[in-house]
């Protein structure tokens, strides 16, 4: 506002006509101020020339000191970028132009260099990556499977477990060959001739995993009559290709190989460890193929042919009972057997196991075999091959009796085989043809009497030849071939022992017991002779004594054999006994088994039962046990009241 009455103060001139001027006593807000005009400074090069210093520069900071203005730039230094530049560059007289092509093909090259170990360094980061997706050792290990394919007939399709996945093994048919070879390319959603399916052409194997969600198809089925998921309506081909439904794939081909008697389904190649492997489509196929497996149950949880895969680490006892029962072709029952008895050790390593009974499947071993030499699942895989190796060394072939005899022996006793076989390799067959055994019982022999390996071949052979000489025959002297340890002198003592107490047939254990075994022998037999006089032998004695034909003795004897071997004194002594109680002979035949127990047993369970007012009509009551003899009581009893029911209805009917 003062500023507008300061302005309109330069129209007072034009406007004094028709206004007046009033002073007035009101002082002024503005002092008034007096305006110079600036001295002009001429700059004389001696007035310059005192403005610059001459001195040494200071500077000094602080909160009490002003900065100090910089007047020249002669203080900084400008770097120098001649250590940088090229040789072709430093001469100024020389243009660069001229040197262009040159520095361009080196800087080409730096970044080619560049780029291929980046490109190399990419692909070791994605191949660890990759590869850490894929399947752990141990379920590599046992990712393989064998199949008999004489089993399958022509037209069928059979199933198999492998790697977690179901495995369809199709035995095709000349006419599916034919229809599947004229199918035009054309007609095919993800295109692939059947001659590219299959090695050969009546056999097809594929991966039982439907390629739109991980759904298991159904074979012979499908307007295709090849393979027909359920869940979703995908059909397949006799090749496995895919022809109608969301699957947007064919079902998968695993890698194999047939063999002479089958077929061998092979883990996966390690296609990423080479150097040049086609990289992405692959990651892209296992990115794929495991997002597919963590997002089945979300994906087709309305599909009741999925389940839910393992993790490709994990392997449980039933993982471990398929595979035994895929590598022996066995029943489940006799793989869930096998595995149990060996849990402990597929516990401790279920791929060096496995392993095993691959090696052992490929010597031609079934599960019984394997059962029967259970201890062969403590061995490493190494020392498994170890033992078929001297096994083929030793009988000059592989069959699995011949590798079970070896797999038998102890670490110790497999040693000593060795040693000796590098110095003399004709022992087993020397002492084969001595014992006229085969050489694989002659290593069972071995493995039972170690000391046959330390025996010299000539004096075990004269020992055997003094112990034919005298009605010992070989087989019986392999029941006790301990007697070939004593030296011949001893030997020939004792025989003249048995000699003179008349002690015949002559066994292997008279030759090498004490002299009061030997002592009691002979009274027993002496005991023998006086009780079968004048009898030949048991069979007439027993004939003479219960009053039957011998033929019928004959029958007696194969209905309890362990009667024939019961003394002859004895067997008087319970024959008298049981006589003079009132039992006639045909109760003993019928009743061999009485023969075989003691006289003071029989007689006190008859007395036993006497004390309880019962005399039992046959002789089965005295072979039971005492805690047993109360259920044949009662039914004997109940036996003789109906008989005495009997007899009292006929008289009164008579009377």
């Amino acid at each position: 506002m003062i500023n507008a009455v300061a302005k309109s103060s330069n129209l007072a001139p034009l406007l004094r006509g028709v206004s007046q001027a009033v002073p007035t006593s009101v002082k002024s807000l503005a002092p008034a101020v007096v305006i110079s005009k600036p001295t002009v400074v001429a700059s004389t090069p001696d007035r310059v020339k005192n403005i610059i210093p001459t001195g040494d520069i200071r500077l000094r900071s602080g909160p009490g000191v002003t900065t100090q203005v910089r007047y020249a730039h002669t203080d900084l230094s400008v770097p120098d970028f001649s250590n940088y530049r090229r040789s072709s560059t430093t001469d100024p007289s020389t243009k660069a132009k001229e040197s262009d092509e040159s520095r361009k093909s080196f800087s080409y090259l730096v970044v080619a260099g560049g780029a291929v170990a980046s490109a190399y360094a990419a692909k070791t980061v994605v191949t660890q990556f990759v590869t850490s997706m894929s399947a752990s050792a141990d379920v590599l290990a046992l990712a393989q499977i064998e199949v008999k394919l004489g089993d399958i007939p022509e037209g069928k399709s059979v199933t198999f477990k492998w790697r977690g996945k179901p495995l369809f093994i199709r035995h095709r048919t000349g006419e599916e060959i034919d229809k599947e070879r004229q199918t035009s390319m054309s007609e095919l959603r993800d295109p692939e001739k059947d001659e590219d399916r299959v090695k050969k052409p009546e056999w097809l194997i594929l991966i039982g995993v439907c390629t739109h969600l991980g759904c298991v198809p159904i074979a012979n089925a499908g307007d295709y009559g090849g393979y027909y998921c359920p869940c979703h309506g995908s059909h397949y081909d006799n090749s496995g290709r895919i022809r109608k439904g969301p699957a947007p794939l064919n079902l998968e081909v695993p890698p194999y190989q047939f063999m002479d008697e089958g077929l061998l389904v092979e883990k996966s190649p390690p296609a990423l460890t080479k150097m040049g492997a086609f990289i992405f489509p692959l990651c892209h196929m296992r990115i794929w193929s495991l997002f597919r497996k963590l997002n089945r149950p979300l994906l087709t949880s309305n599909c009741a042919s999925c389940s839910l895969p393992k993790q490709w680490k994990e392997f449980d006892e039933k993982d471990v009972k398929n595979h035994v029962a895929n590598i022996f072709l066995c029943t489940q029952k006799e793989a869930d057997l096998f595995v149990d008895s060996v849990k402990e050790e597929f516990a401790k390593d279920r791929c060096g196991r496995i392993e095993i009974l691959r090696a052992l499947r490929k010597k031609g071993f079934n599960v019984n075999n394997v059962i029967s030499c259970k201890d062969v699942m403590k061995h490493s895989l190494e020392s498994i091959r170890g033992r078929i190796k001297l096994s083929s060394d030793i009988f000059q072939e592989e069959t699995p009796a011949s590798v079970m005899s070896v797999l038998r022996l102890s670490d110790r006793d497999l040693e000593r085989i060795k040693k000796f076989m590098a110095t003399d390799d004709r022992k087993i067959e020397e002492c084969s043809e001595l014992f006229k055994c085969s050489k694989i019982e002659t290593c069972q022999l071995f493995i039972r009497f170690p000391f046959l390996l330390r025996s010299k071949m000539s004096t075990m052979k004269s020992k055997l030849d003094l112990l034919t000489e005298n009605n010992i025959p070989v087989n019986e002297v392999l029941k006790d071939l301990w007697v070939l340890t004593y030296t011949k002198n001893r030997l020939e003592e004792r025989l003249r022992e048995i000699h003179s107490m008349n002690i015949y047939p002559i066994k292997p254990w008279m030759l090498r017991c004490l002299p009061e075994v030997l002592l009691r022998t002979f009274c027993n037999r002496q005991e023998n002779k006086a009780a079968l006089a004048p009898h030949p032998n048991i069979v007439a004695y027993l004939s003479n004594r219960l009053g039957v034909p011998e033929n019928e003795i004959s029958l007696f004897a194969k209905k309890h054999p362990p009667v024939m071997r019961v003394h002859v004194a004895k067997m008087k002594e319970i024959i008298d006994y049981l006589l003079s109680e009132g039992y006639l002979a045909e109760k003993i035949v019928q009743t061999p088994r009485i023969l075989c127990h003691s006289l003071e047993t029989i007689q006190g369970r008859l007395n036993e039962l006497k004390t309880r007012n019962y005399v039992p009509k046959t002789l089965s009551v005295l072979c039971n046990k005492i805690n047993d003899q109360d259920d044949q009581l009662m039914n004997d009893l109940w036996d003789q009241i109906l008989d005495s029911r009997l007899k009292d209805t006929s008289r009164t009917m008579n009377s």
